[in-house]
């Protein structure tokens, strides 16, 4: 942080120079401070600025120079001329292929598991559920016929 020794306006005296290193100057002072910071952001800002700019230069340069390097006689101005292009599995040996086959399995079973249990879950929960239910409307019905005993005008 470079040091700035700023007038104070007002009844104060100007701060010393270790209160404005520890960032400790008058309420008057508080802008000075500030602008310190901002100075130091715009910097560290342009300076990114700058990286990104470089890196921009390098890719732009790179992709020029893969450009000159290939072929006029490589289809239709595409720029593809790597040869085998290893898009839809091409290059993929069948070990690879068994692999992804034997995870997929793998994936669908856990899959065809889990939904497995929370239908079961769900299953459990509406018979108790329905339990309750039956429960319920025994409990009343008993009620009822207690009630209809001992008066028999209801």
């Amino acid at each position: 942080m470079e040091l700035v020794i700023p007038i104070c306006h007002g009844e104060h005296n100007y701060p010393s120079k270790r209160m404005i290193i520890w960032g400790k100057a008058c309420s008057q002072m508080e802008h000075f401070r500030k602008d310190i910071k901002q100075k130091e952001k715009r910097e560290k800002r342009k300076e990114k600025r700058e990286k990104r700019k470089e890196k921009r230069e390098k890719r732009k340069e790179k992709r020029e120079k893969k450009r000159k390097g290939k072929g006029k006689g490589k289809g239709k101005g595409k720029g593809k001329g790597k040869g085998k292009g290893k898009g839809k599995g091409k290059g993929k040996g069948k070990a690879e292929r068994k692999e992804k086959k034997r995870k997929e399995k793998k994936r669908k079973e856990k899959k065809r598991k889990e939904k497995k249990r929370k239908e079961k879950k769900r299953e459990k929960k509406e018979k108790k559920r329905k339990e309750k239910k039956r429960k319920r409307k025994e409990k009343k019905r008993h009620r009822s016929e207690e009630i209809s005993s001992q008066n028999p005008n209801y």
